[in-house]
C-alpha cells in the first residue's frame, strides 16, 4: 500500500529531482490550480519512490500545471520489481479511493531514462492505458558543431546573415513584454493560445533562471524570439515558448534564432535543449513544426500520456 505524507515530510525525502517541474518550489507556485495535493510514497521506513498528484474534480493529475509530470525516485537503478510494486499500489490507491481518472504525462528521456522506462513498462502491464503518443524533440549540444548539417538550413542561415539580423539576450522589461506579445500573435495565427503572461514567467525567476532571447532586423524591429528556462545544476535548457513575426518569416529569423541559441548554450556547457512537443490534441503531428526542428539538429522521441479510468 501507499502512504500519504504532507508536503514537508515528502520533500524531506525527495530533496532534488532530475525533473525540474517536480521540485517543491515549482509545486508551491502552482498548487492553487488544483483542489488539493497528494504526496504518496511506498509504505516503508525509507521510501525510494514517490509521486505528487493534483486532485481536480475527483481526478488525479501529474502534471497539473507543467509540460510533463513524473515520479520522484532515489536513483536510476531501482529494481524493476520495486517499481512494479509501487505501480500496483498506485492502481489500488486509485481504485479504493474511487478517483474517476488518473493522468500522467511522462518526461522525455533526457530527464531520466532508465527509471522512467521501467515505470512505463510496469504501468502498461498493470492495467494503465497509454492514452497518447506525443512526439517531442531535443538538441544534443555535444553533437552540434556550430553548423547545421541539413543543406537547406545552412542556406537559410546564410540568407539570414545577409539580411543583417542581430541576436541578443534581452534584459529590458518592455522588450520582454514584446517577446511575449510576438509569440502570442504567432500562436494566434495557428489558432493556438499562449496561456502564460510575462508576469507568469517573471514569477518563475524566483526558482530558476529565465532567459529572454530575441532577433532584430536592420531597423531594430523584433522579428523572432524565445524564452528559455535554465535549471540549477541541470544540463538541460527548456524552451518555454518561441516563434517569429510575419515580417521575420522571409528574413529567415527562426533559422537565425535557432543557430544563435544552440551556439550560445553550447558555449556555456549546456548539454541539451528541450524543444517540447510537435503534436496537437490526440498526438496528431504538426508536420511543419516537426520538420523545422529535425532540420535544425533535433532528435525526435515519444512522450507518453498514461491514464486510468475507473
Amino acid at each position: 500500500m501507499l502512504r500519504e505524507l504532507n508536503k514537508e515530510e515528502y520533500y524531506a525525502i525527495f530533496k532534488s529531482s532530475k525533473n525540474p517541474f517536480l521540485i517543491k518550489e515549482f509545486i508551491n507556485i502552482n498548487e492553487h490550480k488544483v483542489d488539493k495535493l497528494l504526496f504518496l510514497v511506498e509504505n516503508e521506513e525509507k521510501p525510494s519512490i514517490g509521486i505528487v498528484l493534483g486532485v481536480r474534480n475527483d481526478s488525479l493529475h501529474s502534471p497539473f500545471s507543467a509540460p510533463f509530470g513524473g515520479l520522484h525516485y532515489a536513483h536510476e537503478n531501482i529494481y524493476v520489481s520495486k517499481v512494479n510494486q509501487f505501480v500496483m499500489d498506485l492502481f489500488n490507491f486509485i481504485s479504493v479511493n474511487n478517483y474517476e481518472k488518473f493522468s500522467l504525462t511522462m518526461p522525455p528521456s533526457i530527464y531520466g531514462c532508465s527509471f522512467n522506462a521501467k515505470v512505463i513498462n510496469c504501468m502498461y502491464r498493470n492495467g494503465f492505458s497509454i492514452d497518447t503518443l506525443e512526439l517531442t524533440s531535443f538538441i544534443r549540444l555535444d553533437e552540434f558543431e556550430n553548423k547545421f548539417t541539413t543543406k537547406s538550413s545552412r542556406e537559410y542561415y546564410r540568407q539570414a546573415q545577409r539580411n543583417v539580423l542581430v541576436f541578443k539576450m534581452v534584459q529590458d522589461l518592455s522588450e520582454k513584454q514584446l517577446i511575449v506579445q510576438l509569440i502570442k500573435e504567432n500562436r494566434e495565427r495557428s489558432n493556438r493560445l499562449l496561456r502564460m503572461t510575462l508576469e507568469d514567467f517573471i514569477s518563475l525567476e524566483k526558482i530558476w533562471q529565465v532567459d529572454y532571447a530575441a532577433v532584430y532586423d536592420e531597423n531594430q524591429n523584433m522579428v523572432a524570439a524565445a524564452i528559455f528556462y535554465i535549471f540549477p545544476d541541470n544540463p538541460i535548457v527548456y524552451t518555454a515558448i518561441w516563434g517569429d513575426s510575419l515580417d521575420g518569416r522571409p528574413l529567415r529569423a527562426m533559422d537565425f534564432l535557432s543557430y544563435e541559441c544552440w551556439s550560445y548554450y553550447k558555449a556555456i556547457n549546456k548539454k541539451f535543449i528541450d524543444l517540447g512537443i510537435s503534436t496537437e490534441s490526440g498526438g496528431v503531428p504538426n508536420e511543419g513544426l516537426l520538420r523545422f526542428k529535425e532540420t535544425h539538429e533535433a532528435n525526435t522521441e515519444l512522450r507518453l500520456i498514461i491514464s486510468l479510468n475507473n
